[in-house]
């Protein structure tokens, strides 16, 4: 995939780790909060993060389907889910999120970044 389609699986994933931190945070409002990467906290205060299309169907897919994809991540895992760490389950929710969202993009490239 594209390197502009790494990013917003990168972006996508930022918001859906403040939401998995943060459980009455919204994906889609954590788009517009989060800091870019070549910016001081400063100017990440002054200009909202660049989401576009997949970061916001992502973020929607997982405010969308938040309780079937918790509930499969705990069907599914062979750890507590207290051994499963906020960064991990961001990962895995945002995947699982585009896989939902986007049956057509092939498991593998979701996986792969």
């Amino acid at each position: 995939m594209s390197a502009a389609s790494r990013a917003e699986r990168t972006t996508a994933m930022r918001a859906v780790f403040a939401a998995v931190c943060n459980p009455g945070v919204s994906p889609e409002d954590s788009l517009v909060n989060l800091p870019r990467d070549d910016e001081d906290e400063e100017e990440s205060a002054r200009r909202p993060a660049k989401a576009g299309k997949l970061s916001r169907d992502i973020a929607a897919s997982f405010s969308q389907r938040r309780a079937r994809i918790e509930k499969m991540l705990a069907e599914a895992s062979a750890y507590a889910p207290e051994d499963v760490t906020m960064t991990e389950r961001a990962v895995i929710c945002a995947g699982a999120a585009e896989m939902l969202a986007r049956p057509q993009t092939p498991f593998a490239v979701v996986i792969n970044e």
